[in-house]
């Protein structure tokens, strides 16, 4: 079973506004332009097989990959009465990530010529990595005093997780009459 997506999104939003105040008016204008994709491919593989009359092998494997990236780009515009511009702020933010999972499992049973009587033994190993990282870069733009940024910023962000978990269980069923079963269990992690 496979199974891919992916999405895509891009908006757009520009909105004025004018302010009234005791001693000035002023105009601002914004624009936001943001833009986002997604993307997963996932595999689920089950394979059971008969080993003999009395035993059974399972091999399942459930493995999902994504990647995502969002960027964000905003400009502010303050403008007087008169339509000169006085300040601009520009932000742009970026972020990508990746998630990487896998899930898998051998699991064995084996029966016996007394129905009751069972062996079961299964191994899981889990493993999932998880990688982002992030920029911010702000620039604040005071017109009336100068064409150079009166403040920046320049931020990156690197974030990482890895993750790995094992676990394993061995079970007997023995039965000593028809209503009592005794049941011995070994499980590790």
């Amino acid at each position: 079973n496979y199974t891919y997506n992916k999405a895509s999104l891009f908006t757009e939003t520009n909105t004025a506004s004018q302010y009234y105040l005791p001693d000035t008016i002023y105009n601002t204008s914004s624009t936001d332009n943001l833009t986002k994709t997604d993307e997963s491919h996932s595999v689920n593989v089950t394979i059971t097989y008969e080993l003999d009359s009395f035993t059974q092998l399972t091999i399942q494997s459930k493995i999902k990959s994504d990647k995502n990236s969002q960027d964000d780009v905003g400009t502010n515009t303050f403008l007087t009465a008169s339509d000169f511009i006085t300040r601009v702020t520009n932000t742009t933010t970026t972020n990508d990530g990746s998630y990487f999972n896998s899930d898998n499992l051998l699991k064995v049973i084996r029966s016996f010529k007394n129905k009751d009587r069972k062996l079961v033994a299964y191994y899981t190993f889990k493993t999932s990595d998880n990688k982002s990282d992030g920029y911010l870069k702000w620039n604040d733009y005071n017109l009336l005093n100068s064409t150079l940024p009166d403040s920046s910023t320049n931020q990156h962000k690197t974030s990482s997780n890895t993750n790995q978990t094992q676990l394993g269980s061995i079970t007997y069923t023995e039965p000593v009459s028809k209503k009592i079963k005794f049941e011995f269990a070994y499980d590790f992690n």
